[in-house]
């Protein structure tokens, strides 16, 4: 996800950013969304400074032994009113972070302008590339044909079916992957488990139990 504070800084620069990889940002849609932000955020913070005021004022009239009965009345004006203004901000960060979702991530100045991977330059190139007697097959098939792979099962279930000996061939291949990876000095952690607003702003899916 694109930063807030530069998009909402900067939003012509993204704008040009964006525009490298074909992509049109509707910075008038965007300033429209920040119109709608400002005051409600603004009726937010002055009507939080107002409960806080007023809650003080409440406190000291009761410790002067005083009717304190109409700033409380005014306390709990103050904190509907809050309510709502607080759930009208919360709608328009809503439509901010979705439309936010929605937008590319910027080029580095040192990619290639373009729309997709064939605008992209080769820098090097390490070995040639595997020469085969016969055609190769993909994972898809080979799961098939191996009765590894379930699509039809996965269809119906909404989820991937791995049968024998699937599972234990990624396992031994994950394995192989480690100790190659050690042998040249690599370290292999496991990283904690992220909460879903990180894993959506890193454009990654989140696990169900994931909250």
């Amino acid at each position: 996800m694109i930063d807030p504070k530069l998009l909402r800084s900067d939003p012509d620069a993204v704008a040009r950013n964006l525009a490298r990889r074909g992509y049109r940002l509707d910075v008038a849609a965007f300033r429209a969304l920040e119109e709608k932000r400002k005051p409600c955020a603004v009726e937010v913070d002055r009507l939080r400074a107002e409960r806080n005021a007023n809650a003080r004022a409440v406190g000291a009239a009761k410790g002067r032994g005083e009717d304190a009965a109409a700033l409380i009345t005014r306390g709990e004006q103050l904190t509907a009113s809050l309510s709502s203004a607080e759930a009208a901000l919360l709608a328009v960060y809503g439509e901010l972070e979705q439309w936010q979702l929605g937008l590319p991530n910027l080029l580095d100045p040192s990619v290639p302008d373009g729309q997709d991977e064939s605008a992209n330059r080769e820098v090097r190139r390490w070995g040639e590339p595997r020469s085969f007697s016969f055609a190769p097959r993909d994972h898809v098939e080979l799961g098939e044909r191996l009765r590894g792979l379930d699509f039809e099962a996965a269809a119906r279930l909404s989820s991937t079916a791995a049968r024998s000996p699937a599972p234990a061939s990624c396992r031994i291949s994950s394995r192989i992957s480690s100790r190659c990876a050690a042998s040249t000095g690599c370290i292999s952690f496991r990283p904690p488990r992220c909460r879903s607003p990180i894993w959506s702003a890193s454009r990654s899916c989140p696990r169900k139990r994931c909250r």
